[in-house]
């Protein structure tokens, strides 16, 4: 709508209009740029908080199970653990490399170390 009517004023334009045609198109350019700039920050700061979530989320299920491998647990439990190659005398261990996979994810410096941990040992597991 607005380039037809640009488009319009220029046909039946004079010098001097264009001057001013070409100094209103430069300042309607400088106001969609500055326009679209006020939302950057809101963009990077949404990532953020989303990045934020998954890894507190991520945290949480680690130290959910690294605390659930310390109670007992029922035959099915147990079958399903076998059924996977981890036996009964191992279930600590992965409680504890579950519980420390959520240390390193809080730990800002050690994170990429948590998400390698973590990843080791879903393969591991799905192996």
């Amino acid at each position: 709508m607005l380039s037809v009517l640009l488009n319009d004023l220029q046909t039946r334009a004079t010098p001097d209009f264009e001057v001013f045609l070409a100094k209103f198109k430069a300042v309607l350019v400088t106001f969609a740029i500055r326009r679209l700039l006020t939302f950057i920050p809101l963009f990077i700061m949404t990532k953020s908080i989303i990045s934020l979530v998954l890894l507190l989320v991520s945290a949480f299920l680690s130290f959910k199970h690294g605390w659930d491998a310390f109670h007992p647990t029922n035959p099915e439990q147990e079958r399903m653990m076998a059924d996977i190659g981890i036996g009964k005398s191992m279930v600590p261990y992965v409680g504890v490399l579950s519980l420390l996979t959520g240390v390193l994810l809080l730990i800002p410096q050690t994170l990429f170390l948590g998400n390698v941990l973590n990843a080791v040992t879903i393969v591991l597991i799905m192996a």
